[in-house]
């Protein structure tokens, strides 16, 4: 199950070791064949030779290192703190509680190395310890950033076995600096992305998630259809719902987390700012522009006939240029599309089974005509 994260983490890995370590003298770095036989003390030539050596073990997740044993073996009897060439050797034993065994001695030694540390996660997978898996990777995304953000699918690949939620946690609660990167990750199906909402809502303030990492996972969590995992996230984050306090059937002008709440077009020639009391918004379409200047999902208001938009949009004779929509989130299928009408608009909700609708509200000033300004005064559902 958790092979093909250790295939991900696999390619990054052949990646590094591509790179080579960054060695002690000029000579290695730029001809470990020469420098080689010129030190019986230096173990870098050696493991640089090692690592040019180790290639990818078919498609079954794990390193080849048959190629690079004689260059460990040499850099390790010249340095018997090179981890790396050590982990090599461990990696090259056939036995598995043999190489897990050594794995784990090279550990105590150092946690450092990337090699050591793939090795790691490998026999930790093998041996279905998911926690030691995890927390090797952990290491490899603390002491490697540069390649952060290739092992991040590793990551979320893991997700997608709830039972490695707890060890998810347990990392997770030590507020690693690369946990954002992950709850703002884009790929993976809907099944990893669910398991990043479910995760992300258990740990609850236990992170520091910046708010783009978590509008970024809100928005994917929609866009997967994971709408229990949606609405307890922005649950989380201190959501207002659909209402203002005052007014049960009112929309409030939030707009911190979108798609719950609006987006709303910040142009200059091309805007709906909330007022600084957030009760309306101010709308300007110049000349020119146009297109949804405020969207919104909210939850399927029971017992509405109508949403009425109270406004002071000029001029009257360019009203047919702006409209609202209404699409049910889950088909994208349009409900209803209704112009504006002078000072209020009333779009007749229709029968649906839809939970949950996005409202947009849209205008064009033609080039030519005259821009379209003022305010949106209210927004609510009723009969």
């Amino acid at each position: 199950m958790l092979r093909k994260a250790i295939a991900i983490v696999l390619t990054v890995a052949i990646g590094m070791f591509a790179l080579g370590n960054a060695l002690s003298n000029a000579l290695s770095r730029k001809s470990p064949e020469a420098a080689a036989p010129l030190s019986v003390y230096s173990a870098d030539a050696h493991l640089q030779l090692a690592m040019q050596e180790i290639g990818s073990g078919a498609a079954d997740g794990t390193l080849d290192v048959t190629r690079a044993q004689d260059q460990a073996m040499q850099a390790f009897a010249r340095d018997g703190l090179a981890t790396e060439a050590a982990a090599i050797l461990a990696l090259a034993q056939e036995d598995a509680d043999q190489r897990a065994a050594t794995l784990d001695v090279i550990d105590d030694l150092s946690l450092r190395g990337r090699l050591l540390n793939f090795g790691l996660m490998q026999s930790a997978a093998e041996a279905g310890d998911d926690e030691a898996a995890l927390a090797a990777l952990d290491r490899l995304m603390v002491l490697y950033t540069n390649v952060r953000s290739q092992l991040i699918p590793a990551m979320a690949e893991y997700l997608q076995d709830e039972s490695t939620i707890p060890a998810f946690e347990q990392i997770l609660r030590a507020d690693p600096e690369w946990a954002g990167s992950l709850f703002s990750y884009r790929g993976g199906g809907p099944a990893s992305v669910g398991a990043l909402g479910r995760l992300r809502v258990r740990l609850g303030d236990q992170v520091t998630i910046e708010p783009a990492a978590d509008r970024q996972l809100l928005r994917s969590l929609v866009n997967a259809d994971q709408w229990d995992e949606a609405t307890a996230l922005y649950a989380l984050l201190g959501g207002s719902g659909n209402a203002t306090g005052g007014n049960p059937d009112q929309l409030d002008w939030a707009n911190a987390f979108p798609p719950f709440e609006w987006q709303l077009a910040d142009e200059r020639d091309f805007h709906a700012r909330p007022s600084l009391d957030g009760s309306d918004v101010a709308v300007r379409i110049d000349s020119g522009r146009g297109g949804d200047f405020a969207t919104r999902l909210v939850s399927w208001p029971e017992g509405a006939t109508h949403l009425w938009i109270e406004h002071t949009m000029e001029p009257i004779a360019q009203l047919s240029d702006m409209s609202v929509r209404l699409t049910c989130a889950e088909t994208n299928q349009v409900l209803v599309e209704a112009e504006f009408m002078p000072s209020v608009t009333a779009a007749q909700l229709p029968q649906t089974d839809c939970q949950w609708i996005e409202i947009a509200l849209a205008g064009r000033a033609w080039t030519g005509r005259t821009g379209l300004s003022g305010e949106i005064t209210e927004i609510r559902f009723g009969s």
